[in-house]
């Protein structure tokens, strides 16, 4: 189970000046990931980058709305993903509402909390029990 590019998404608030190439390398790397794991045939649970919440006032200096529409954006391009070895867990029908993290998910503006992550291990469960049971047959 995997889930990146939230930091590369983020930084772009504190690294304003490399914005195109932060997120131009964050697709790209999730771009190569995704097809190593697919030519060694190994079985990969990718969840979406997680929704971005409310941004506290001392954050704000080193924040940029862009990173939601970055993230989006980058979510839109890993579910193209979804086929072969890949499978992609779009969080956002979970987490997201207004353009933000549920407040009653958020641990803070980044991270989710323990309740979050129990209705994430509900979706994600199908897909691990699946590969289980297909290596199990392979044996």
């Amino acid at each position: 189970v995997i889930q990146i590019g939230a930091n590369d998404c983020n930084s772009i608030g504190t690294l304003p000046e490399f914005e195109v190439p932060i997120i131009t390398n964050c697709r790209d790397n999730i771009k190569r990931i995704t097809e190593i794991l697919n030519s060694r045939n190994i079985r990969t649970v990718f969840l979406t980058i997680f929704p971005v919440g409310s941004v506290p006032v001392y954050r704000l200096p080193f924040w940029s709305e862009k990173t939601r529409s970055y993230i989006s954006e980058t979510n839109t391009m890993l579910s193209g993903y979804n086929s072969g070895n890949i499978r992609i867990v779009d969080c956002d029908p979970l987490f997201l509402e207004n353009g933000k993290l549920k407040k009653t998910y958020a641990k803070d503006m980044l991270h989710l909390n323990r309740g979050a992550y129990m209705k994430l291990n509900d979706q994600v469960k199908p897909y691990i029990e699946t590969y289980i049971a297909e290596m199990r047959r392979r044996n």
